[in-house]
């Protein structure tokens, strides 16, 4: 697999990756695969000539006294939106814009000064590309947009947007885009959940319903639990997980062996304010309550069983299942989330195999 990353003179900065199809490369920020298609790299005649059109009017303007403040505003409008214009990356030839990483910059709440930072702006980056794959994949399939159900995801966000004293006109004003330009980013997933109706069946979502019951039929486990608060990152972190690791080992067996209760071990070595209750996090549905992590151990670890110690992003951690409560929920009520997790499962399937196929331009 190769990213192809040009520089901002439009030279090639170099092929990361081995010979295509051979072998597979991530980078930091973005991955990519070459299938052989050429990059589209001339702008249209049309958009210089307007962009040449509109400076020489701001040119024009600051030649007439009284009006050259205005000028100035119009000539900053024009670079704003020129900025918003800059094409960042090409899939398959097609441009992403600056304008789009900013409109879901502001979608997700996250400050246009945010995006200074590499981590957040490469995390847009790669999410764009994704979108990008999944609408030529859809595109390709005639799924229409919805657009009823896009409507309405408008009206919430515009709602949100009320709450903050924004309008969605004016977020997507400043990044240059128009209100169909929204509908078509926003109404995306939804394309992808008609797509996806005609991938999953009814037998995929009885299989996943009598492998998963306990998670979706409203069933609780009691779960005790001792955590050793450990940062994950750096070779510092590594080895005091390690550590923390070997701690709570030495400490399931010791409770194995009667040595001590597994109460007296959550006093004694958890972090968690729950070690003052002996670890008792009490009943605990499968989402919700605790971390993912957490709760993944907890419904797979039989009644009156230790796990083995495992790692979370807050540390590392062990618990004991204490009892449990069978939900009364049915296939049907929990159709719509098994949908969604396999919808999800799906799509996250079809992207990997898009990203090998492409052919992703990362312009810096």
């Amino acid at each position: 697999m190769s990213v192809i990353e040009i520089s901002p003179e439009g030279r090639g900065a170099g092929v990361h990756g081995n010979a295509v199809s051979c072998g597979r490369t991530r980078r930091e920020g973005a991955v990519g695969a070459c299938s052989g298609r050429k990059a589209a790299c001339v702008s249209s005649r049309r958009e210089m000539s307007g962009r040449r059109s509109i400076c020489l009017v701001a040119a024009l303007l600051l030649c007439v006294p009284g009006i050259r403040q205005g000028a100035f505003v119009l000539a900053e409008s024009q670079r704003s939106r020129e900025r918003a214009d800059r094409v960042v990356a090409r899939v398959n030839g097609r441009p992403i814009r600056w304008s789009e990483l900013l409109l879901q910059a502001r979608l997700q709440g996250v400050a246009e000064s945010e995006l200074v930072e590499a981590e957040t702006r490469d995390r847009l980056l790669r999410e764009a590309v994704d979108r990008a794959l999944l609408r030529e994949y859809l595109d390709d399939r005639r799924v229409p947009i919805p657009e009823r159900e896009t409507r309405l995801v408008l009206k919430t966000i515009e709602q949100r947007l009320q709450r903050e004293g924004k309008s969605l006109e004016d977020v997507i004003g400043k990044v240059g885009l128009t209100r169909e330009d929204a509908e078509r980013i926003v109404g995306l997933q939804l394309r992808w959940a008609i797509a996806a109706r005609r991938m999953i069946g009814e037998r995929e979502i009885r299989a996943y319903w009598n492998a998963h019951r306990a998670e979706l039929d409203g069933t609780r486990v009691r779960v005790r639990h001792i955590v050793v608060r450990v940062p994950a990152g750096g070779d510092d972190g590594r080895r005091r997980r390690e550590d923390a690791r070997r701690l709570l080992q030495e400490v399931r067996r010791r409770i194995l062996a009667g040595e001590l209760s597994f109460e007296e071990a959550a006093r004694r070595y958890s972090d968690a304010p729950s070690k003052d209750n002996g670890g008792d996090l009490g009943f605990i549905p499968f989402r919700g309550a605790v971390l993912p992590e957490v709760a993944r151990v907890a419904f797979r670890t039989p009644v009156g069983q230790i796990s083995g110690p495992f790692e979370s992003p807050v540390g590392v951690h062990l618990i004991q299942i204490v009892a449990r409560q069978e939900g009364e929920l049915s296939l049907e009520d929990a159709r719509p989330e098994i949908f969604k997790r396999l919808a999800v499962a799906k799509q996250a399937e079809l992207l990997d195999r898009l990203r090998h196929e492409a052919q992703i331009e990362i312009l810096r």
